[in-house]
């Protein structure tokens, strides 16, 4: 295992500039030793242990929040990330804390950045179970996990009943004599080889489980993949009006149930009365359009909060018993289901 002692010896350096250089004191080191150092530090994907960091002067008082993905348009696109960054925000500078944001494919960047800025502390967004093996045998730094489902013992995650979400949605449409039911959610979600270990698919599990005990199926063209945004749900809304016999149809997420109003709307259709809608999320836009969308609810806001406050327990060096927290959701009635019995 590759040590501090060893990056210096081949970068030709003291273990004092390479510590400086890991936390992001470069005020005395060449520009060309601290690239020559983070090239090495790549190379053998050095983490740096307790005693490397003890060799920093203090705190950094910096808490990064990590959620990997390409996210082209923004990772604050999404209204849900929007959400839970700034409720963990809010609490970590309670704390005398600040907040950085590390978004990216590359899992060995969003490493390399934790190590360079000496983050006091790191939460996670979303992580495929393979990304997590990953990050778990590289990473040194105190982190918390959200919305990442996985086998690790003594990693902590944060979630919801992404099952009982999805099952809830199902049984309220069944409940308001619908038969012909969609699906919508992100375009894997239509991939017999999908991860049984994302949220999205524990949603539809649970939708599906609640349809096979009433004796109803979920046809394979009844499920729709799309970019999960207001364009992915246009999309969707756009083919629904050409399907006749769907009467209802549940969105994993608020801002693509919203799309697939408006898109059936574009093509002619009138939510509720032609076809039923419910989203996932009650993120605050749902009560505001038109018709109030039917939802199920998770508190992002305590999602968010409880991740936060779980890692500033790590940080005083507290042990967390409970490793594994999913918070409980509901579903919200509003304006977009129609009943047809």
């Amino acid at each position: 295992m590759t040590t501090l002692k060893d990056i210096a010896k081949e970068a030709g350096v003291s273990i004092m500039t390479v510590s400086n250089v890991i936390n992001g004191n470069h005020s005395k080191v060449s520009l060309k030793t601290i690239e020559k150092i983070n090239d090495l530090i790549k190379k053998y994907n050095y983490a740096p242990n307790a005693v490397a960091r003890s060799l920093s002067m203090q705190s950094s008082k910096i808490i990064a929040l990590c959620i990997p993905g390409s996210h082209t348009e923004g990772l604050l696109h999404s209204p849900y990330n929007s959400r839970i960054v700034s409720a963990i925000e809010k609490f970590v500078n309670t704390k005398g804390y600040y907040l950085m944001i590390s978004s990216t494919s590359n899992i060995d960047q969003i490493i390399s950045n934790i190590n360079t800025w000496n983050v006091d502390g790191a939460i996670f967004l979303g992580l495929s179970s393979e990304n997590l093996n990953y990050i778990n045998n590289r990473l040194s730094t105190p982190f918390i996990c959200i919305d990442t489902y996985h086998n690790l013992e003594k990693v902590i995650n944060i979630g919801s009943d992404d099952f009982k979400g999805g099952y809830l949605a199902a049984k309220y449409f069944i409940n308001m004599g619908h038969k012909n039911i969609a699906f919508a959610s992100a375009e894997e979600i239509k991939s017999p080889t999908l991860s049984n270990n994302t949220l999205l698919y524990k949603r539809y599990l649970g939708f599906k489980k609640a349809l096979e005990e009433v004796g109803l199926e979920l046809k394979q063209d009844h499920i729709f993949g799309a970019d999960v945004s207001y364009e992915g749900g246009i999309q969707i809304g756009k083919i629904l009006a050409e399907q006749s016999d769907i009467t209802a149809v549940f969105s994993t997420a608020d801002i693509m149930a919203i799309g697939i109003i408006e898109g059936a709307r574009l093509s002619g259709l009138s939510v509720p009365r032609n076809l039923s809608v419910i989203g996932y999320d009650d993120l605050p836009f749902s009560s505001f359009v038109t018709p109030k969308l039917t939802t199920i609810r998770q508190n992002v806001d305590q999602k968010g909060e409880l991740a936060a406050t779980l890692l500033f327990k790590l940080l005083k060096g507290e042990i967390i018993k409970d490793t594994d927290t999913t918070l409980d959701v509901e579903l919200i009635e509003r304006q977009s289901v129609l009943s047809i019995q």
